[in-house]
């Protein structure tokens, strides 16, 4: 049975706080002694238990395409210094990874003096440890490049000789401990744990962030290492995509699609890999109450003009070409997924019409700077994961909840992008992607009919068309957008652009004017375009990684050093 749950709850809620501000070090777990902790299998489990808090929250993450060109964040409080162009060392930090990364070097250190455990669960238990000091290290490197490299636990005193290594060679032990875990691990799990199919997904993730060859870190083979662990998970036939069998077109959409992102739907379904799970009343999320529309909730994030713009027609021509895109109705005739992830002006949700508009007849909703200080920078809303059965002002502040760290639709794209990559448009590459379009009705897309909007016609030609996918599938979900600019090399462009509202023109009509606008109203999608000018954000090549946290190289004196640029 593939049971995705992660049943931490109770076990671990003394070890959440755990990972405290200290440096490549510690937590209660791990003053533990030894010659009460490490007596037991259900000691080692209780470690590893401790380990599942790292994994990352795919709804939550929503906040961080504010870095992007996907969104701006109407909680203007909620960002740091890089949504005004700045990167400080001081508002960064790995002790997290490290506080964790020390866990799993316990778990090694100690798991052989254990008495009782089978074979199977010390290769299951080292296996699940594995995979986690692989994830760890891998998010690292991506993030800093060169970083602390230890298999040994540490203690404070230990840090004398510390210094950062190679990424490359990290890079290197991570794929060795992932090809360990991939070994160890059963092909299915209980109780929510990792299993070969999620160690083959992360695997094939840190394989294809480092394939580019126009990237400043670049892996030789990573296109084949990322192509070759998909493969294995789609043929494997466990998984598959939520509502993947809706046979309909995108024009009369009936699916289910949007269901994915409410409650618990996620955690019963093929789609998940692993999930991360909420249960109201005892871990509850307060993810709706915070990022829904104001004053409902408390704001969230407002996907900008770009992001719509990058949903497709329903006839799966890009809305720059479309012969059927009306951008005075722009909801109508587009991909289903646009208004999955986008709530516009005028839509209704929680029993109130969601006005943006900037009047004061929209209230606390208008656009920036007319609402209530939350308001929308773009006038747009974030919809995803907004279950439409939690009433934001109450249930939204403790609510259920199942995301997915790695979802079957990220396994479709990393094969479909590596083998377009490998060679020439290649119907695998194709088949991979389509299968995602289908499950909303997307038209196919193909190399043979140069007359179709879904036309390839070639290898760079796909490639953007799976791009793109990315972009729409997994924007407000898992922080995909600024590492995958990054690793496409296309960070400068995209992420230096102007971020932009809607357009709309105010004019004087006082016959239909709404009472307390002033005879004035607003034509929406009208006019010019109106860049966001209170969140800018800046990429130069050197925040390809981010700055050394300034702690560990104060701590060091120095001879942890910081990257060029900082």
């Amino acid at each position: 049975m593939k049971n995705k749950y992660i049943s931490i709850l109770a076990s671990v809620a003394l070890a959440v706080g755990a990972s405290s501000c200290v440096d490549l070090d510690t937590a209660p777990l791990d003053q533990e002694s030894t010659a009460t902790m490490w007596q037991t299998p259900e000691d080692v489990e209780l470690a590893i238990n401790t380990l599942y808090i790292y994994i990352p929250d795919a709804m939550w993450a929503t906040d961080e395409d504010v870095y992007t060109d996907n969104a701006t964040h109407g909680i203007k409080w909620a960002v740091d210094s890089r949504a005004h162009g700045l990167w400080e060392p001081t508002e960064f930090s790995w002790d997290t990874e490290y506080a964790y990364i020390r866990r799993a070097n316990l778990v090694f250190a100690n798991i052989d003096q254990v008495e009782g455990l089978t074979e199977d669960q010390r290769n299951n238990y080292l296996g699940q440890t594995y995979f986690f000091r692989a994830t760890i290290y891998f998010d690292l490197i991506k993030q800093f490049g060169d970083v602390p490299y230890t298999t040994e636990p540490l203690y404070l005193e230990d840090q004398d000789g510390i210094v950062r290594n190679d990424w490359k060679e990290i890079y290197d032990h991570v794929m060795e401990d992932y090809d360990k875990a991939i070994s160890m691990l059963p092909a299915t799990s209980e109780l929510g744990r990792v299993n070969k199919a999620v160690a083959l997904g992360y695997k094939a993730r840190a394989a294809l962030y480092f394939a580019n060859p126009d990237c400043q870190h670049y892996v030789a083979g990573g296109y084949q290492v990322a192509a070759d662990c998909a493969k294995q998970i789609i043929d494997m036939g466990v998984y598959d995509l939520y509502d993947g069998d809706y046979a309909g077109t995108a024009k009369d959409y009936t699916g289910k699609y949007a269901e994915m992102f409410w409650g618990l739907n996620m955690q019963n379904s093929k789609e998940a890999l692993i999930t991360k799970n909420y249960v109201a009343g005892i871990n509850g999320a307060g993810y709706i109450g915070f990022e829904c529309f104001p004053k409902l909730g408390w704001g969230g994030t407002n996907p900008t003009q770009s992001l719509v713009d990058a949903f497709e027609d329903c006839e799966g021509a890009p809305i720059s070409e479309s012969t059927i895109y009306n951008p005075l109705k722009p909801k109508e005739n587009r991909d289903p997924r646009l208004t999955v992830n986008v709530i516009f002006s005028g839509d209704e949700m929680y029993g109130v019409q969601v006005n943006t508009t900037p009047l004061p007849s929209s209230g606390d909703r208008a656009l920036y700077p007319n609402g209530c200080g939350d308001e929308t920078l773009t006038g747009y809303q974030t919809k995803k994961w907004l279950n439409p059965d939690v009433y934001p002002e109450t249930e939204g502040w403790n609510h259920s909840a199942a995301t997915a760290p790695l979802r079957y639709t990220e396994i479709l794209l990393i094969y479909a992008e590596a083998m377009n990559e490998l060679s020439d448009r290649p119907q695998e590459a194709f088949d991979a992607v389509n299968k995602i379009r289908a499950r909303v009705g997307m038209p196919a897309l193909q190399k043979t009919d140069a007359s179709k909007p879904t036309y390839c016609g070639s290898q760079d030609a796909l490639r953007q068309r799976i791009r793109n996918e990315w972009r729409v599938e997994f924007c407000f979900e898992g922080n995909h957008r600024q590492w995958d600019a990054r690793r496409w090399n296309i960070a400068t462009d995209v992420l230096n652009a102007p971020r932009y509202s809607y357009k709309y023109t105010l004019r004087s009509d006082p016959a239909n004017a709404k009472e307390g606008d002033d005879g004035m109203v607003c034509d929406l999608y009208v006019g010019e375009p109106v860049e966001v000018t209170n969140q800018i954000i800046r990429y130069e090549p050197h925040n390809y990684l981010y700055p050394i946290p300034q702690d560990p190289i104060d701590l060091t004196k120095g001879r942890i050093t910081q990257n060029p640029g900082y």
